[in-house]
């Protein structure tokens, strides 16, 4: 999720509590919280790779997911997660120059 969709959410919500046009748009930007769910279970996942109890905890997750309270924990892990910097190449070391001149 773009770094930027956690203002867009949260507007979203603020704007459903508005009297008049607004709610309308409003709840169509509060449907990001599906996307930022998916990006809870992607962080779940990743922060129990590798772990013994990794299977019970993901099969719990899923199961409780219906209910609002899981969801909401692990949609706040997911909001979380995406305000953090995820490098997807690796980083360049200063002192490195690629051009053959």
């Amino acid at each position: 999720m773009n770094r930027n969709a956690t203002f867009v959410f949260l507007a979203g919500i603020v704007a459903c509590f508005v009297g008049g046009v607004p709610p309308r748009s409003g709840r169509r930007f509060a449907h990001l919280r599906r996307g930022f769910l998916l990006a809870g279970f992607g962080s779940l996942h990743l922060r129990t790779r590798g772990k013994d109890w990794r299977l019970p905890v993901l099969v719990l997750a899923y199961i409780a997911t219906p209910m609002v309270l899981p969801a909401f924990v692990i949609l706040v892990l997911g909001l979380a997660d995406t305000r953090r910097t995820v490098a997807l190449t690796p980083a360049r070391k200063a002192g490195t120059d690629n051009s053959k001149s």
